[in-house]
């Protein structure tokens, strides 16, 4: 990678210090629907990950089929109290094991467990024994894909409480949009860096301690972050309002009347729960990639400059930002973070003005990095200006 006088001139307002680190890139089993997974990796155990599903597990009426919700927040509340065999409309909380197979349907309501997958053996994970087709990822084709599962109990250990720094990857949150606020938990993937000052308090006892706009979820949504919507709990057709969510796991309970479920509080709780409850599901996919990760940093020198935009979030006060962006692609994962340090100026010729910088593309070696527009790269390596 050659210095170039013609580029450092063309920006000398910025200065740039830029490490790539690569990877060994994998090829993944399953790689399409990429627009259904999220961007960040969850470790389940020892050298096992997960990315999840872009949102909850529905259900609908009218077309009889299994779907993802197109964001994470939304979730069906009481609208679940409707659920039957002729409802036309759609619903995201489910008994146990409700896959569809062996007459175990999804619009389940009755109370008597033994409606409910009641030859599955206590003690089980369903992807681990001859029950697999009562997961409801692995029984049904859902957006395309054949490769989704409802993770096991000890997964869902792992992930909210197992992993390193666990206790600090997690958080309650309201998230506000249609003019309401709607509870629920943050889950922050492995590798997690807090972009520029957004803040995310992870001691927090009650969701309004963590208050999130749509617009800083697009952010912390690109960062990786997983926002698990508290949607109630159903018995029979009739709903309960939880402030903390209720979702399945996919393994069964102590005896043969219970499964795994979780209280997504902020210390959750995996525990035996009545098969008949109707809970929400987040389906995910196991992940095989190895990572590439580029490092940016970025120093603002130049006195006119008052605002400073980087993928669309502006800074107009000094301090050490940093922000990560993520993009998944079939072949590989890439991770960019840009470490920004803005710097206040005083002067008597101060003329507003701003500077963009937006990372277009970070994909496998070989191809071409574009970490500002004027700077590109198509290999491993270091360059330091």
């Amino acid at each position: 990678m050659g210095y170039n006088s013609r580029q450092y001139h063309m920006k000398k307002l910025l200065s740039l210090s830029l490490v790539l680190f690569m990877g060994i890139t994998c090829m993944q089993a399953d790689a399409g629907h990429p627009s259904k997974l999220l961007h960040g990796k969850f470790q389940t155990a020892k050298n096992s990950y997960v990315k999840f599903a872009s949102g909850n597990l529905n259900y609908s009426g009218t077309n009889k089929q299994f779907s993802i919700f197109s964001t994470q927040y939304e979730a069906r509340g009481d609208w679940n109290e409707a659920t039957s065999k002729d409802w036309t409309g759609t619903w995201d909380l489910f008994g146990w094991a409700t896959s569809g197979y062996n007459n175990v349907k999804p619009w389940l309501t009755t109370e008597s467990v033994s409606d409910y997958a009641s030859e599955v053996d206590a003690n089980v994970d369903l992807g681990k024994t001859g029950y697999d087709e009562y997961d409801w990822g692995i029984h049904n084709t859902i957006e395309g894909s054949n490769s989704y599962y409802c993770m096991y109990a000890e997964e869902w250990e792992y992930v909210l409480n197992g992993r390193p720094n666990a206790a600090n990857l997690r958080a309650l949150a309201y998230m506000y949009y249609g003019g309401k606020k709607h509870k629920g938990l943050v889950l922050l993937p492995d590798n997690w860096s807090t972009p520029f000052d957004l803040v995310i308090n992870t001691k927090a006892t009650d969701h309004d301690q963590n208050n999130i706009s749509l617009s800083n979820w697009a952010i912390l949504e690109k960062c990786g972050a997983i926002f698990l919507p508290s949607g109630g709990r159903r018995m029979g057709t009739e709903w309960t309002d939880m402030d903390n969510g209720f979702y399945w796991t996919s393994t069964s309970g102590s005896n043969k009347q219970t499964a795994k479920g979780i209280i997504l509080s902020n210390n959750p709780e995996i525990d035996d729960w009545n098969r008949a409850y109707g809970g929400n599901v987040r389906l995910a996919e196991t992940y095989n990639y190895d990572c590439i990760t580029v490092n940016g940093e970025e120093t603002v020198e130049d006195n006119t400059i008052e605002e400073y935009e980087w993928n669309g979030y502006k800074l107009t006060k000094s301090g050490n930002y940093t922000y990560t962006f993520l993009e998944v692609r079939p072949e590989t994962d890439s991770i960019a973070t840009l470490h920004l340090r803005m710097k206040d100026w005083t002067g008597i010729d101060n003329v507003p003005t701003s500077k963009k910088s937006n990372v277009q593309k970070v994909v496998r070696d070989g191809q071409l990095y574009i970490i500002r527009d004027d700077k590109t790269y198509n290999v491993a390596g270091q360059e330091v200006k």
